[in-house]
Order: C-alpha cells, then structure tokens, then sequence
C-alpha cells in the first residue's frame, strides 16, 4: 500500500529532523508555541498506534503510560526524556510493522471514527490515510520549532 510507504519516508524525515537534537532544543516550547519538538513526534507514535491498532481492536505496540501522555489533548508538561524515548523506538518500528500486519490480514475490524478536523474514518486504509495527513501537520510544526529553539 503505497500510504504505507509513504508513512515511512514521513517517518525518516521526522527522524532525521529530531535524531541529533539535545534534551534542551527537543523539550523548549517557543513563546506562541503549546508544545515542543518531543512532543510533538511523540505524539505521532502514539496517534499512529491509537488511529490503527486500537480503533481495528488490536493492541498498540506501546504502553499505556506513554499513550496517556502523548495523545490528543495532553502537552508538554506531560513529557519527559525517558517516556520521549521509550516512544521514538516505536516511532521508528512502526511503518515496517504496519506493513508486515496490513499484509497479514490482522486487521479484520475497524470502528467508525470522526477525526477532529471532522474526516470520517470507517475502514484501516482511511486511518493509514489520514495519519499522514496528521504526520504532515506536525512535520510543519517541527520544522517551525527547530527554527526556535
């Protein structure tokens, strides 16, 4: 599937933005901003696992503390170094593995789901789908922030 593979170059590029930046850059939030860099790509793995693992009834790949941190509606005072990293392992794993169960045939069921920019998700290939779309928005966030911090 061809949004899997675009998912994957998303994921590098994010990576290669974020990889060699210190603790100090990755957890500033600029004046104006409500997150910072960590934030923000932890915030990918964990929507990515939310969006396809658990809305087809399947386990995410990552804690439920992480999770709790990290997904809509949390910020930047709910991160921190160990958890950020705990969740760029599967930030980075993620798109391989995507692949490898979407060509499984694990995800047999997906519940409905009404995103919060009002797109109606009702099937896995419209959640791999709309995560890039979601990728995108906080690429252009990162790319923001590093120029801040």
């Amino acid at each position: 599937m061809i949004a899997i593979a675009q998912l994957k170059e998303i994921r590098l590029r994010i990576d290669q933005l974020v990889g060699g930046l210190s603790p100090e850059r990755l957890f500033r939030v600029p004046e104006g901003f409500a997150n910072h860099i960590a934030w923000n790509a932890a915030h990918l793995a964990v929507t990515q696992q939310l969006l396809h693992y658990s809305l087809s009834g399947l386990q995410p790949h990552l804690p439920a503390e992480i999770i709790e941190r990290y997904r809509k509606g949390t910020g930047a005072n709910t991160a921190d170094e160990p958890s950020y990293r705990a969740a760029m392992e599967v930030f980075r794993r993620a798109p391989e593995q995507l692949g490898t169960d979407f060509s499984q045939g694990k995800f047999t069921s997906f519940q409905p789901y009404e995103t919060s920019a009002g797109i109606r998700l009702g099937s896995i290939e419209d959640a791999i789908v709309f995560n890039n779309f979601h990728e995108g928005i906080h690429l252009g966030y990162i790319l923001a922030l590093r120029k801040l911090v």
